[in-house]
């Protein structure tokens, strides 16, 4: 238990360092309010290019694979940062693997994540640290109708960090 957490905890982690941008999701929740809309993943009103499998998922729920095999054969996009999960609702599944096996999943080690998601970014915004600072800054985005909210923190309590904002926005 403590591996399969400390090593979500270190991906997460490593993920907002580099200034990804992610939600994480819940299969229940998916299983309620989740959808394909043409190759992007729906969860309610939000819509994602790419849908990642942390290392060590063994076991998902049978809707949440529904979801999964969905999108995937409308072309979406599967990152798997492990083996794929062989268990559904806790029983020994081929799902797992022949999903792992079609062309919308690729396997991407979880220490080059980072770079896989980058080279997706459709948009024209990033967030860049300063080479040399020593700060820990993290960043949450949100797309609204009408603009963009960030936040950028900090974590440091003891070394400033810097780096510039690149966007399309005029303000």
């Amino acid at each position: 238990r403590n591996e399969i957490g400390n090593t979500f905890q270190r991906l997460v982690t490593d993920l907002a360092k580099a200034q990804v941008e992610f939600d994480i999701g819940c299969e229940d929740i998916m299983a309620r309010h989740g959808s394909v809309d043409g190759n992007r993943l729906k969860v309610n009103r939000r819509a994602y290019d790419v849908v990642v499998l942390p290392p060590m998922t063994e076991n998902l729920n049978a809707p949440t694979m529904d979801l999964l095999d969905a999108y995937a054969q409308v072309g979406g996009a599967l990152l798997c940062c492990g083996d794929a999960p062989a268990r559904v609702d806790g029983q020994v599944s081929g799902r797992g693997p022949a999903l792992a096996k079609s062309p919308a999943c690729a396997q991407v080690a979880p220490e080059v994540l980072a770079d896989a998601l980058f080279d997706r970014v459709k948009d024209e915004f990033s967030v860049q640290v300063t080479e040399g600072s020593k700060g820990i800054l993290y960043h949450h985005r949100r797309q609204l109708d009408d603009g963009d909210l960030l936040f950028l923190v900090n974590t440091s309590i003891d070394e400033s960090v810097s780096g510039t904002i690149d966007s399309p926005a005029q303000g």
